[in-house]
């Protein structure tokens, strides 16, 4: 089994891997191209929002800028979600958004995590646990979760 198959079971993987360093680097590429779009050009940054994450709704939106270490790669988004300013989101693994969800500023969404192990994590491993925010869910400014 190769890491990325690894990962995407919840088993600890290596996150050196140069499969999975190749696709996160793209990943992250388009992240910063995203970042950088006028805030104003809602078409274009929902264009590149459908590219980067796993899947993007409709009707929802992205006040701003996103800080993730996978660009949103793991990442659904549901319908009528709207997420504001300051998004953060370790999305090692799945991250679900589901439908009519508010996302206050400042908010942290983290699926990935580190063995208790020193040793393991030592040598690189690590592993992720999907994040579910379920419908009509309203997450409040500086939430992690």
């Amino acid at each position: 089994m190769n890491q990325m198959e690894r990962k995407e079971k919840g088993m600890l993987y290596r996150v050196d891997d140069p499969e999975i360093r190749k696709l996160q680097n793209h990943q992250l590429v388009l992240l910063a191209d995203y970042n950088r779009m006028d805030l104003a050009d809602w078409t274009s940054r929902r264009a590149l929002l459908m590219e980067l994450f796993a899947s993007f709704g409709k009707d929802s939106f992205v006040e701003g800028r996103i800080y993730a270490n996978w660009g949103g790669y793991f990442c659904h988004v549901g319908n009528h979600v709207y997420i504001n300013f300051n998004l953060t989101m370790v999305d090692d693994g799945e991250i679900r958004i589901e439908d009519h969800v508010m996302i206050g500023p400042g908010v942290t969404l983290i699926s990935g995590s580190h063995p208790n192990d020193p040793m393991l994590r030592k040598d690189l491993w690590q592993y992720t646990d999907p994040v579910r925010i379920g419908e009509n869910a309203w997450i409040g400014a500086g939430a992690i979760v």
